[in-house]
C-alpha cells in the first residue's frame, strides 16, 4: 500500500474544494490587497505683495495724490512694499492708463528700485518719482495708474 504524500498547502486546497462544495458551485475569493504608502510633502508657493503708505506695514496704500505740479517740476512719493509671500520675487513698476491718454507724452513716472530681489516678509522702501515735462500744451489735470508686480525671482 502506498502512502500519500502530502505537500504544504495540500491540505488548505483540500478544505477550500470542501468548502465550495458545501457553499454550492459558486467560486467566490479575495485578492490579495498589497499596498505601499509612500511620503508626500509640499511648500505651496505663493508671490504676495503688499504695499503700504508707511514703513510698519501698518496703512495700505490705494491711491497716491501727487497735489500742485508745475511744468519742469518733480515729485517724489515713498511707498513701501512687503513680500508677504513664500519666495524671493523682484518688482515690475510701471504707469499705464493714462487719463487723457496725452499725458503720458509729458510726465514721466520712475523709481529708485533697481530690480533687487525681495525676500519673503522683507520691506522695501521704494520712491516714485513724477517728471513733469517744461512745456505740458493744453494738460491741465491728469490720472493714471501704478501697477506694481510681482514675480519669483530666478
Amino acid at each position: 500500500m502506498k502512502r500519500a504524500v502530502l505537500r504544504p498547502g495540500t491540505i488548505l486546497l483540500g478544505l477550500i474544494a470542501l468548502a465550495m462544495l458545501s457553499i454550492g458551485s459558486t467560486l467566490t475569493y479575495s485578492t490579495m490587497l498589497r499596498e505601499r504608502v509612500v511620503y508626500s510633502s509640499a511648500v505651496i508657493v505663493s508671490v504676495d505683495l503688499g504695499i503700504y503708505s508707511d514703513a510698519g506695514c501698518n496703512n495700505t496704500l490705494t491711491s497716491i495724490d501727487w497735489g500742485l505740479l508745475y511744468p519742469g517740476s518733480n515729485k517724489t512719493k515713498v511707498i513701501y512694499t512687503r513680500n508677504e509671500g513664500t519666495v524671493n520675487i523682484v518688482l515690475f513698476i510701471e504707469a499705464t492708463n493714462w487719463n487723457p491718454e496725452t499725458a503720458s507724452n509729458h510726465i514721466a513716472l520712475s523709481s529708485n528700485y533697481k530690480m533687487q530681489v525681495v525676500k519673503p516678509n522683507q520691506i522695501l522702501e521704494i520712491a516714485l518719482t513724477i517728471q513733469v515735462a517744461s512745456s505740458v500744451g493744453e494738460l491741465r489735470s491728469f490720472n493714471f495708474n501704478i501697477r506694481i508686480a510681482s514675480a519669483e525671482a530666478t
